[in-house]
């Protein structure tokens, strides 16, 4: 598998997804939820995704 460079990782997220930031080694997104529930459901769901 190719290994991206930071370059190619910026590129990336800046055409295809706006809302992702470039940390150190890993990919970023602020996620805000209008309430707890909303919040806990979403982390529930992407739990127990396979």
């Amino acid at each position: 598998m190719k290994t991206f460079s930071e370059q190619e990782v910026a590129e990336f997220l800046k055409l295809h997804l706006k809302d992702w930031s470039l940390g150190k080694n890993t990919i970023n997104r602020d996620l805000k939820f209008k309430t707890f529930v909303e919040a806990f459901s979403f982390m529930t769901t992407v739990a127990l995704e396979d």
